[in-house]
């Protein structure tokens, strides 16, 4: 005879804790006619389950008042039960309390299941069959079962999955049911036999339903909960909460439609592999401990706060989607990067003075606040801008390179580190000696008493505050404080849905919505279009765009800006942009704007870009 594999039904979701609340406790002598009266039993005078498969969760059932056994002292874990009693199971242990009006031919008004029919099809998992009946009396199978968790669980059924292991009798099973036995079992609500078969229309043992029913209320209610294979978990469709903490143990594994209220533990058993977190809130806090260089991806979620300590070796964390993290503290080495992100995004990176010397920080996209405490470590900034910046007294030592095209509004120094690279810094504030910047920052202030070498020029505080460019003054300034000259504007510019590998020439499909060329400037500047031509290079309809926005020049400050592209071509009233296929015959298939930049505090200081957007099929 073969034996069901069910005390460990639940390998894939192994739960730390049970706690389940007083209401949902199970008295089956209450609610099933034939069961003992008393709920109160020991499982240690039960003499049919020792050594049986599922003796530790029938025990733990009778132990915690959600089951007992007969009056005989036996349990009968392989008797079957009926669909009224598997409903009567699930309707109390999961809360379902809601009746529903419906009736069935075969359940009467003074049936003892009547209220549990009504409740189970109020909970919308069990709705009768063409006849009008529900069949409460008849044994239920194993596929009925699965099926019921699977709406329970609000799995996705629609399609089959081809990333579970096959049973032998896959052959043999309804159509109707394929779908809703590889759900069930993907999720690991339900397994096989040593046979490796299913046996879908086998009715369903005492002990096969308690264990299968277990994994769901676990789910629903207070457990914390550790994924230790590879897998997709959660429901394919709409959300399934959490109330403890979760860990994921091992690599390869994805948490999808996920609600966790506790803490989320990405363990070092992920070792270099992969984990993804789709649709995935966590209320509590973030602990990342494993994951290599294409490691940690994070689609469409929402964390908090997360904390990376990786013994050996650099984790990437990767945003996209929506994903929003408010707060990141690194204790060693790490990449992190936003790529395909429509909102949200790193608001906080803060390294610690916990990362080890000669560790490498590298950051790709946009941040709010970065906060560098770690001393002798390297820093990589290697696309997108910080708004604000600030190097704290335990940096000592550390190097930070600004990549081509980055920008760092607000810097603020306060040990000796050096800043490499081409990126742009639009405010410098400077409060120690030893700090040496290759960038000319668009303002330079430094603290009293204080030098520093600012693109390969010794600079050094004066006395007054001195603007730049021009004359100075005596005194009435700002004591220990200086201003060195102005610097040539620069800007890095983007098409929003367009690609480009140089940050003027864009690639953009005809069915992409655009609506602005985006622009990050490093000072203010007066920005003003020169020119547009068409593909050809040298035909200018600078006199069309003219119709429709007359002033070509604005001033704009440091920072993001951008130029409303829609204005110049007389496209308003389209929110969310057009189509880029409708600028295509006013340029012939290729945009070429020229634009001039003038710094606004040294009409001497100018920059000019020729911007290109290809408009392909």
């Amino acid at each position: 005879m073969n034996t069901y594999q069910g005390d460990n039904v639940m390998k894939k979701r192994s739960y730390k804790h049970l706690s389940l609340a007083s209401g949902f406790l199970l008295s089956l002598s209450l609610l099933v006619p034939g069961y003992s009266s008393s709920v109160s039993a020991e499982s240690k005078a039960l003499t049919d389950i020792q050594g049986h498969w599922a003796q530790s969760t029938i025990e733990q059932w009778i132990n915690q008042g959600l089951a007992s056994g007969y009056k005989d002292q036996t349990f009968k874990p392989n008797n079957s039960i009926t669909r009224a009693e598997f409903m009567t199971l699930a309707n109390k242990a999961l809360g379902y309390s809601e009746k529903s009006t419906q009736s069935f031919g075969d359940v009467s008004a003074s049936a003892w299941f009547k209220d549990e029919v009504s409740k189970a099809h109020a909970a919308g998992y069990i709705s009768g069959y063409n006849d009008g009946t529900i069949r409460p009396q008849n044994p239920v199978t194993r596929q009925e079962v699965a099926a019921m968790i699977a709406k329970m669980a609000k799995l996705d059924t629609s399609v089959s999955l081809n990333n579970i292991d096959r049973f032998q009798d896959d052959s043999k099973t309804p159509t109707w049911s394929k779908n809703v036995i590889q759900a069930v079992v993907a999720q690991g609500f339900m397994k096989g036999y040593p046979d490796q078969t299913f046996q879908p229309t086998r009715s369903i043992t005492r002990a096969e339903a308690i264990a299968t029913l277990q994994g769901l209320v676990l789910v629903k209610t207070n457990t914390n909960v550790t994924y230790d294979e590879a897998g997709t978990y959660g429901p394919q469709t709409g959300s399934e909460t959490v109330n403890g903490d979760v860990s994921v143990t091992k690599a390869g594994v994805t948490l999808q439609n996920l609600v966790v209220k506790g803490d989320l533990y990405l363990a070092e058993g992920i070792g270099e592999g992969e984990v993804v977190l789709q649709n995935v809130t966590v209320q509590g806090n973030v602990l990342v401990q494993g994951g290599g260089a294409n490691s940690i991806t994070l689609i469409d979620s929402l964390l908090e706060n997360v904390t990376v300590n990786k013994k050996n070796g650099a984790v990437r964390l990767l945003a996209k989607g929506k994903t929003n993290i408010e707060n990141v503290t690194l204790e060693s080495g790490a990449k992190l990067e936003e790529a395909e992100l429509s909102a949200g995004g790193f608001t906080q990176v803060t390294i610690s003075d916990k990362v080890v010397a000669q560790s490498v920080v590298t950051l790709n996209g946009t941040f709010e606040v970065l906060v560098l405490n770690a001393s002798n470590i390297s820093l990589d900034l290697v696309k997108g801008s910080v708004t604000n910046f600030t190097v704290n007294e335990a940096a000592k030592g550390s190097l930070i390179n600004l990549a081509e095209q980055t920008n760092v509004a607000n810097l603020t120094i306060k040990a000796p580190v050096k800043v490499t690279g081409k990126g742009s810094i639009d405010k410098a504030n400077i409060e120690v000696n030893g700090v040496t910047v290759e960038q000319q920052p668009g303002t330079l202030n430094l603290a009293e008493a204080i030098t520093a070498f600012i693109a390969g020029v010794e600079a050094k505080a004066t006395q007054a505050q001195v603007p730049a460019g021009g004359g100075g003054g005596g005194g009435g300034g700002a004591p220990g404080s200086g201003v060195v000259e102005q610097v040539t504007p620069s800007a890095t510019f983007s098409v929003p849905g367009a690609s480009s590998d140089d940050g003027t020439h864009f690639d953009v499909s005809k069915t992409t919505k655009i609506e602005y060329l985006n622009l990050n400037l490093n000072t203010e500047s007066e920005v003003e279009i020169v020119d547009v031509l068409r593909k050809d290079g040298t035909t200018s309809i600078l006199d069309l765009i003219r119709i429709y926005r007359p002033e070509l020049k604005e001033t704009m400050p440091a920072g993001s800006e951008r130029i409303n592209l829609l204005e110049m071509f007389g496209l308003t009233g389209f929110d969310g942009g057009v189509a880029a296929g409708n600028f295509a015959p006013f340029v012939d298939g290729t945009m070429i704007i020229k634009v001039k930049l003038t710094n606004t505090k040294d009409a001497s200081k100018v920059t000019e870009y020729t911007v290109k957007v290809n408009i392909v099929n």
